[in-house]
Parts: structure tokens; sequence; C-alpha cells
């Protein structure tokens, strides 16, 4: 029921919303475009009706997947 919702919902969206305050957005994404998880961003593109919603999403997880290789590359590189 809904209690289970927000039971659920409830300490997730208070983890998410402190990690605005500790962290930059790069380091706190998490999701299928920081794994580059295919199978699922492709269930996501198909529940997208619109092409151009559907481009964007494709703009943004890459751009966001991008980030991430970004900044594992920075931290190979510090000593």
């Amino acid at each position: 029921g809904e209690g289970i919702a927000v039971a659920v919902v409830g300490p997730l969206s208070g983890e998410a919303a402190a990690k605005v305050h500790d962290l930059a957005p790069s380091k706190a994404q998490t999701g299928p475009a920081v794994r580059w998880d295919e199978g699922v961003m492709r269930k996501h593109l198909m529940m997208l009706a619109d092409s151009n919603a559907r481009d964007i999403y494709e703009l943004v997880s890459k751009d966001i997947h991008n980030d991430k290789l970004r900044l594992e590359e920075d931290k190979g590189n510090c000593p």
C-alpha cells in the first residue's frame, strides 16, 4: 500500500537530498547512465514516446557517463 511506498521512498529521498550538500553532482550520480547499463537504458528509451525525449535521454546519459569516465581518468592521473 501507500505506507510501504512512503517507507521505501522516504529514506531514499532523504539520502539523495543529503548528497546535495556533501558531494558534487558528478560524484553523487548513480544509475544506469553512470554504469552504462544498456539493458535498463533501452527499456527507458522504449517508454519514451516522443523522439525528442529519446534524443535528450541519450544525450544526457552519454554526458553523465562521460563525466564518470573523466573523473576516473583524473583519479588515475593523481599521484
